[in-house]
């Protein structure tokens, strides 16, 4: 038996650590021989696990954590239990590690009351290889003078936030990587970024982590893109590089309820389109879709269309992660963050769930019917997003493109569409060239850190600020120069103290990939979304805001 689970073991290690790569035949085959020789072994045992352990009604009934996890205390001290622990009744129990408010001593502990954490944090032991520039444990966040209502109210999140510097302001630019909400789920993001300029040769982006959150920073790498200044370049949703001429005017907007919306999304201001209440009302009774439409003159001769848009979802998402996902789940979202996620059929059947439903389809009237023609994934809530893409003219002399997404899952800026484009561009590739922590945290980060697709990361905590330099050299003056962030991570979501206790907006909701959680968040959304927006955006963590140490 032994023997066994050390092959399972080591199969299922060979599967979670197999290099990120495009999908390919080898890949594929590689992959499925794997997961037989896995399944064979497991059916062949005469020992069964399961990830979660079933919810037991009873108050005195244990749970089961196995997530290398650190227990936040209010008084500022830290508990690591890198084995995970056990839960019965309001007491933690398990093989612990206490640390001091300076993180310089530790003593072992076996128990610890719920009422004392603050936060748990399941960490990722493959990206902890011993202390990391003595960063793990993270800073101190809480002390007494920070309760459970100040923790309560801390629901800003979405993984880094990247502001540009123009000599005087920084300004709120990209969020990356925003859905990557474990590291199964790690990803590459482009996002455009502007207002920035450069300084003595020099390029600098601001990142911050500002909600309960532990960030995995893969890699970041600023794009130059040289070009003619007739176009305005946009990133796709493929990480690719587009060119967008002059704008085609629209001819007509209008909605899924019959709204006439071309002047909400005409251009890029502080006018939005959001879906009509009466159609979101309706998600909160079944699976439906809405839609935008617009209508758009082609000139002669035209082969190819490009789109492009301005665009940021609402917090639809963000209630699904906190609420169903994490918070209905209270411990096992520990579990739900590392074994599940983590789990190779789970993670797809869960890719493969949520490309379903969220994310905005791009469709075009072919005389007969609207054909799905791409997909683009979801924005985050925070930062607005431009992206562009490209597609074949249709038949006749008017295009008819309609884009498709959940109700009251996107706020949409500006549609524009152009018949002209030039692959007259140059991209330079930049790696950063320092990295300082104005938190005051660390010192003497390498920046090779975020330099390339690997095993390491720049690993940060909330509230922690860092500057990094982008050395620019001499460009051609007489083109145009458009910035972008090239990011690879992803992040791990806090499990806050209220979420460890039973709540009657969410204890009857069930996590599954159905349309029946669709419509229960659709109901708690609708719920919550008058205030929460607000509260949301006032809940960003700082060194001004709460006791950091």
């Amino acid at each position: 038996m032994a023997e066994k689970a050390t092959i399972i073991k080591r199969t299922k290690i060979a599967l979670l650590t197999r290099e990120k790569q495009p999908w390919n035949t080898l890949n594929c085959l590689t992959d499925f021989f794997i997961m037989i020789t896995l399944v064979c072994i497991i059916l062949s045992s005469c020992v069964t696990t399961s990830i979660f352990v079933k919810e037991i009604d009873h108050p005195e009934a244990s749970v089961r954590s196995f997530a290398p996890t650190k227990a936040h205390l209010y008084d500022g001290s830290l508990i690591v239990f890198a084995d995970g622990f056990v839960v019965k009744g309001n007491l933690i129990t398990g093989q612990g590690l206490r640390y001091n408010l300076t993180r310089l001593s530790s003593h072992p502990v076996n128990h610890i009351l719920i009422d004392s954490i603050a936060c748990l944090e399941y960490y990722e032991s493959r990206a902890h290889p011993g202390t990391i520039f003595g960063h793990v444990l993270g800073p101190v966040l809480f002390t007494a003078a920070v309760t459970n209502d100040d923790i309560a109210k801390a629901i800003f999140g979405s993984c880094p936030t990247i502001y540009s510097y123009d000599g005087d302001n920084y300004t709120l630019q990209a969020e990356c990587f925003s859905y990557s909400i474990a590291s199964r789920f790690e990803s590459d993001d482009l996002d455009r970024i502007d207002y920035g300029e450069i300084i003595n040769n020099k390029y600098i982006l601001k990142v911050k982590n500002e909600a309960l959150e532990t960030h995995y920073i893969n890699r970041m790498q600023l794009l130059c893109v040289e070009h003619p200044e007739k176009y305005e370049a946009f990133p796709t949703d493929k990480h690719a590089i587009i060119l967008f001429g002059k704008e085609q005017p629209l001819v007509s907007g209008i909605d899924k309820a019959g709204r006439n919306i071309t002047e909400l999304i005409a251009s890029r201001d502080s006018l939005c389109y959001k879906t009509d209440p009466q159609i979101a009302q309706k998600l909160a009774k079944k699976v439906i879709k809405d839609w935008v439409e617009v209508a758009v003159d082609i000139p002669d001769g035209a082969e190819k269309m490009y789109i492009a848009l301005r665009l940021r979802n609402t917090l639809f998402n963000t209630v699904l992660l906190y609420d169903v996902m994490l918070q209905a789940n209270g411990i096992q979202a520990l579990n739900w963050l590392s074994n599940k996620t983590n789990d190779l059929m789970y993670a797809w059947s869960l890719h493969r769930w949520y490309k379903k439903h969220f994310g905005m389809k791009i469709q075009v009237w072919n005389g007969e019917e609207f054909k799905t023609k791409i997909r683009i994934g979801d924005a985050g809530p925070i930062a607005w997003r431009q992206v562009a893409t490209e597609l074949s003219v249709p038949k006749g002399k008017t295009a008819l493109l309609r884009f498709v997404f959940l109700p009251d899952n996107w706020m949409i800026d500006w549609i524009g569409v152009s018949f002209d484009s030039s692959f007259d561009f140059k991209v330079h590739e930049i790696d950063c060239s320092q990295i300082q922590d104005i938190s005051g945290y660390r010192t003497a980060i390498p920046p090779s850190l975020v330099k390339d697709k690997d095993e390491e990361y720049l690993i940060t905590y909330p509230a922690e600020t860092y500057l990094l330099t982008f050395e620019i050299n001499d460009m051609q003056e007489q083109r145009q120069r458009s910035y972008f962030l090239k990011s690879r991570g992803f992040y791990i979501e806090w499990i806050r103290h209220n979420w460890l206790v039973s709540s009657p907006e969410t204890n009857k909701i069930q996590f599954k990939l159905d349309d029946q959680t669709l419509v229960e968040t659709a109901q708690l959304w609708l719920k919550k979304k008058e205030h929460f927006e607000k509260q949301f955006f006032d809940s960003k963590i700082s060194r001004e805001s709460w006791r950091i140490q």
